[in-house]
């Protein structure tokens, strides 16, 4: 019994000691780090260290000097240590000191604004002779250029505004941020990565042209024109561009360029001072810019409304202008202006950056494509105007938005060579407003051209040969109207000789015709979308082709002949037995009118030492056409006798032959003739 009791007193009093253990434990264990409740001596973005410090802390010293305690930072891939040290400041200034990613993070000093290369350290302000205040900005040092998701931010650059419609986000550039955000992404070696330059959602005010121009030697730091350049906005309904860059200059400027992709955005003109081009985009000589190309435009307004036809030389506000930048590409997009889009190989309104000089030599516009998107012209000119050697260029699913009587589409010529066609030029599924009526006018040779798409109601022809210059061939137009009965020809011209329309596969439309006098043409093949399975050729109207005298030319042909209105035919009339007397061989009636071109007479037995030739003789009664039988062959040779339709033609003898040592017998007599 006792035993048991000293085991109970045993176990309360190992529970005792473990109570008081563990009711001691806060104040033996201590935390890892050190830690403490008060205020630390100097202002700093982190209330408790936990044992490591900031290093770096900026303090003022006398004068303009300001002292840099010791420090360490992880830059450019490795530990650098700093033992501490002095800057001078800039007087009567705001100073910016930062750790330069350009010399191993050592504590650098400038005037300018801080970019993502910078690892900011503090902002000073100074009087003439003094630091007046230092403000700490460290933070966890870091040297890396990019921001979230491998970007930079052009709002982390503007230094006044909120980005709404009232106070837009400006900055010293006169950009908003975009300039100095992309400043800040060239300025890094990018190798083949490229970048992008991230415009968030608000209003962003552009003073001065936003220079995205070729920056860089070939294989050197910066962008050289063939790495990738991402600028984006959050979408067309939330980063607004206000763009007030004066007359005569672009809101932005992409010269020298390749390889940039611009989304998600809208640009407007402003009320004043505004710029008069929207997006520009061209050929420079700098570098590899000469071959600038495959630039994306994606999802992007540009409206520079209201009309301001005195613009850019009397031409107008622009919202995209291309000199040369070959491959572009506008996707989705809305263009609003007095020309909404601009291809040119010869810079037909010398429009030039003020960043890069513009290459005059290299003359082409090829392979760009314009897919879904709206062409709105606001004052007198068409929506598009292609220029130049834009082979390979193509609209498609567009909405072209013009004035009334205007073209859809004007293409003009080469300039220094204005005899090369140009190529493989497509309008594809392209249906144009009611205020956009005509198509297509061309100044140049259009060779594989080819059209499909609805035309609104117009005034005139639908595709306008204009000069000596223009043509259309070995082309598929397929044009259909709105409305049921139109008014304008298919094709028409200025009354000046032209290239012709040759070697075209047509689609005709209800009502058709060809209204082109001065316009040649041979080896059409002509569809009819209406009525009759086929084609009549007649000057006379019919419900699927209206052909006008004069354009009887514009037929097809067979085997390299042309049919002006009906196949060449032949008529026979054998007349057997001796010539010696007068005879009718045959007799035809004629069903349409016809154009005799010629009569020839074969003899089985050809004529000798006669005193009289045999005579045969066509004839409708009143006008004769006659071929003397001298041999065995007998021919009248090229002959042009018209008999009308009904006459009734006859072939026979109409003078015997006499006195002959042989007689000529069994003769064929071959008329060839063709319907008028």
């Amino acid at each position: 019994m006792q035993k048991a009791v000293g085991s109970r007193q045993l176990l309360l009093s190992a529970f005792c000691l473990l109570l008081t253990v563990l009711c001691l434990l806060p104040s033996v264990l201590h935390a890892q780090q050190p830690q403490t409740g008060t205020a630390p001596i100097f202002a700093t973005n982190a209330k408790y260290v936990n044992g490591v410090a900031p290093g770096y802390w900026p303090t003022a010293g006398s004068g303009l000097t300001l002292n840099i305690s010791a420090g360490t930072v992880f830059c450019a891939g490795a530990v650098q240590n700093y033992a501490g040290g002095t800057l001078t400041m800039t007087a009567s200034t705001t100073n910016y000191v930062y750790l330069s990613s350009a010399s191993s993070c050592a504590p650098a000093v400038k005037t300018a604004l801080f970019t993502t290369a910078d690892v900011p350290v503090a902002q000073v302000v100074t009087s003439a002779f003094a630091i007046t205040s230092v403000s700490d900005l460290r933070t966890m040092f870091s040297n890396t250029t990019k921001n979230i998701n491998n970007a930079v931010y052009a709002n982390q650059f503007a230094t006044s505004g909120n980005g709404n419609g009232l106070t837009p986000y400006t900055s010293p550039s006169g950009t908003g941020g975009i300039q100095e955000a992309y400043n800040a992404l060239i300025a890094e070696t990018q190798g083949t990565v490229g970048g992008r330059l991230v415009i968030p959602k608000g209003f962003y005010l552009i003073t001065s042209t936003v220079n995205f121009t070729e920056n860089g030697a070939v294989g050197g730091p910066g962008f050289y024109n063939h790495w990738t350049l991402v600028v984006e906005g959050d979408g067309e309904d939330s980063t607004y561009i206000s763009c007030q860059t004066g007359a005569g200059k672009p809101c932005m400027d992409f010269a020298g360029r390749s390889h940039v992709t611009v989304k998600n955005m809208t640009l407007y003109r402003a009320a004043s001072g505004y710029s008069t081009i929207g997006l520009f985009f061209a050929r420079s000589t700098t570098g590899d810019s000469q071959f600038s190309e495959y630039n994306t435009v994606d999802h992007i307004t540009v409206g520079m409304s209201p009309s301001d036809m005195t613009a850019n030389g009397g031409n107008g506000l622009i919202a995209l202008y291309d000199n040369g930048a070959e491959g572009l590409r506008v996707d989705n997009s809305h263009l609003y202006a007095d020309w909404p889009v601009i291809l040119t190989g010869d810079n037909v309104f010398t429009i030039t950056s003020q960043f890069v000089p513009a290459n005059t030599s290299n003359k082409f516009m090829s392979n760009s494509v314009i897919y879904h998107t709206d062409l709105q012209a606001l004052g007198t000119n068409p929506p598009a105007l292609i220029q130049g050697q834009a082979d390979n260029t193509s609209f498609t699913d567009t909405l072209p938005i013009g004035p009334t009587t205007g073209f859809c589409f004007d293409v003009r010529a080469q300039v220094t060579a204005p005899g090369n066609p140009i190529r493989g030029l497509r309008f594809l599924n392209t249906q144009t407003d009611s205020t956009c009526g005509r198509f297509l006018k061309t100044t140049s040779l259009l060779q594989s051209l080819e059209i499909s798409g609805t035309l609104q109601q117009g005034t005139g022809s639908s595709i306008l040969l204009s000069g000596a210059n223009a043509g259309i061939q070995n082309s598929v137009i397929n044009l259909v109207y709105a409305s049921a009965s139109p008014a304008e020809p298919l094709v028409g011209d200025d009354g000046v000789a032209n290239q012709g329309v040759k070697a075209n596969k047509i689609y005709l439309y209800s009502g058709a015709s060809i209204n082109a006098p001065t316009t040649a043409g041979n080896g059409n093949v002509f569809i009819s979308n209406f009525n009759s399975p086929g084609i009549t050729w007649s000057n006379s109207a019919k419900t699927d082709l209206v052909v006008t005298p004069g354009v009887t030319t514009i037929l097809p042909s067979i085997g390299g002949e042309t049919v002006s209105a009906a196949p060449r035919s032949t008529y026979s009339s054998f007349l057997p037995g001796a010539l010696t007397a007068t005879s009718t061989g045959s007799t035809l009636t004629l069903d349409k009118a016809v154009t005799v071109t010629r009569i020839q007479a074969q003899a089985k037995t050809a004529p000798s030492g006669c005193t009289t030739n045999a005579v045969v003789r066509l004839t409708d009664g009143t006008t004769p056409q006659t071929v003397t039988i001298t041999g065995a062959a007998n021919d009248s040779g090229a002959i042009t006798q018209n008999y009308a339709a009904g006459a009734a033609l006859t072939v026979g003898v109409s003078t015997a032959a006499a006195g002959c040592t042989t007689n000529p017998q069994d003769t064929t007599v071959i008329v060839q003739m063709k319907m008028q």
